[in-house]
């Protein structure tokens, strides 16, 4: 069973990887796509309301933040779409950290929440050669680890 796409996902960027084995029996992973987070730079430059004459700001940042969380995910789910179609992939696994995994829930609708296998691992950091040796891929990809 160790062919498998699947998708690492953080906060920053979402990675769409493919996972196999190859002739030798080691697994190779490899990224073949990948969405940046870019909502940070449209926030530049944007007046806020929250926002004095003297240009401080009074609010907690904690509001901005699940905005940016949401729209990402948002986008991450178009993204997600485009690709089953476009890959014509039949199933994907999702690795992401728990308070993103939320995000997604929340904006994924049933078609394609249908063909997603979705588990909570922040990997985002992680390098492909990192992965190959990953517990969590390891699994996905049907492979004992230390095999």
């Amino acid at each position: 069973m160790a062919d498998q796409w699947f998708l690492v996902v953080d906060t920053r960027r979402a990675r769409l990887m493919h996972g196999s084995t190859l002739r030798t029996g080691r697994l190779h992973v490899d990224a073949h796509e990948v969405l940046e987070n870019r909502w940070e730079e449209h926030e530049r430059g944007r007046p806020s309301r929250l926002a004095g004459k003297t240009g401080q700001y009074y609010a907690h940042w904690g509001h901005e933040d699940e905005e940016r969380l949401q729209r990402f995910a948002r986008d991450v789910v178009v993204w997600i779409d485009e690709q089953l179609e476009r890959r014509q992939i039949a199933e994907l696994t999702v690795f992401a950290p728990p308070r993103l995994l939320g995000a997604l829930r929340q904006e994924m609708p049933p078609r394609i929440a249908e063909r997603l296998r979705v588990l909570k691992a922040d990997l985002g950091k992680l390098t492909p050669a990192d992965l190959v040796q990953h517990a969590a891929v390891t699994g996905l990809l049907g492979v004992e680890q230390g095999a």
